[in-house]
């Protein structure tokens, strides 16, 4: 079971905006208040028809299109997050403002769903983010043990005690120069 959590991690807060989305459908089918003779019902807004379009989009992204589910899903967020999609009955906004004129206002239940994302996603972002780096060095390295083949043992130790060449270009004279010795 934990395995399966695991591996669709990304499908909870896709779950999370579909159940919100259910109840928001449903709540617009059923509830009803009266007050003085008259009875309300609630409306469905714009945002809210462009949140379960997002959701459904999300849902054939995760199961058709895997590549392009990463891309979809931070846009929906983004979009959630700047109020452009709703998933709920009311919204909840955060509102920040540095005059009357100027008001930041973000929807406080997409933030969540954005920071619940980031986190399931944490070590896998800055993991795939320190693999490329280490791929690009290891690159460099090779780059550097072709480059230096030719040279004699005396060039490369020189290369190693020079404080002018990168650590990659050191690193290839080092290994140039144990396969030499070995």
């Amino acid at each position: 079971m934990i395995r399966l959590i695991k591996k669709h991690k990304n499908l909870i807060p896709l779950i999370i905006l579909g159940v919100a989305s259910v109840y928001t459908i449903l709540n617009y089918l059923f509830n009803r208040s009266e007050s003085e003779g008259i009875v309300y019902s609630y409306g469905l807004s714009f945002e809210n028809y462009l949140g379960f379009l997002a959701v459904v989009l999300n849902f054939l992204a995760y199961f058709l299109l895997r590549r392009q589910f990463k891309k979809v899903i931070i846009i929906t967020i983004a979009l959630g997050v700047l109020g452009a999609l709703n998933y709920l009955p009311i919204k909840f906004a955060l509102n920040f403002g540095i005059t009357d004129s100027f008001i930041l206002t973000l929807d406080a239940f997409s933030l969540f769903i954005g920071l619940l994302y980031f986190l399931l996603n944490y070590r896998l972002l800055f993991k795939q983010t320190a693999d490329r780096q280490e791929l690009a060095d290891l690159n460099k390295v090779l780059d550097f043990k072709e480059k230096y083949a030719d040279k004699a043992d005396e060039e490369l130790l020189e290369i190693v005690s020079d404080k002018r060449f990168t650590i990659e270009a050191k690193q290839a004279a080092t290994e140039l120069l144990k396969k030499a010795n070995t």
